[in-house]
């Protein structure tokens, strides 16, 4: 334990965690549909075009629950475990596992990668702000607004400025607000 047992723990905990992460099963089923015989490559190609396929799943299946104003807790959940596999998989790939250097196409994919995952957790968030909790906020413009007042109130959120128009009302509003904040 040359790191001390604290690291060593978290560091099984997080290594663990990517064993509940859907976009492993992407990239699982990219590896096996591989050829054998495939060069490093190709593998490569068709596990960055599984996640790719992962990314914009989610991003539909938000969107679909969200235009057809569908709640619930499956949905909230799913949303939920979206928001937290979305930001697992940035921080485990980009900050926590030691990769080789990629060169220039690698850190514009991890740019790309950045921006997406902040901007998914943003829409996620911005969807049970408008949706699932809304009556946890106030909302100081039209009711029919609130899908477009949430949206702001998340981006702004993120980058912690706050927004004028939309303000938590109950405990439950505000751990939702700092869960954010966190994340």
């Amino acid at each position: 334990m040359r790191n001390g047992f604290i690291y060593e723990v978290i560091d099984r905990i997080i290594e663990s965690l990517n064993y509940l992460n859907l976009v492993e099963l992407f990239k699982f089923l990219a590896k096996r549909l591989t050829r054998q015989n495939a060069k490093k490559e190709e593998l490569i190609s068709n596990v960055n075009i599984a996640i790719d396929i992962f990314i914009v799943l989610k991003w539909l299946v938000v969107l679909f629950i969200w235009l057809n104003n569908i709640t619930g807790a499956f949905w909230t959940l799913l949303t939920f475990y979206l928001i937290w596999s979305n930001i697992h998989t940035y921080f485990y790939y980009h900050l926590w596992k030691k990769e080789k250097n990629g060169g220039l196409e690698k850190m514009r994919r991890r740019f790309v990668s950045l921006v997406l995952a902040i901007s998914f957790s943003n829409f996620g968030f911005a969807y049970l702000y408008s949706k699932v909790f809304s009556e946890n906020f106030a909302w100081k413009i039209e009711s029919t607004l609130i899908d477009q007042s949430s949206l702001l109130y998340s981006f702004s959120q993120s980058l912690f400025v706050g927004s004028g128009s939309v303000y938590p009302i109950t405990l439950l509003g505000e751990f939702l607000t700092v869960m954010q904040l966190i994340i």
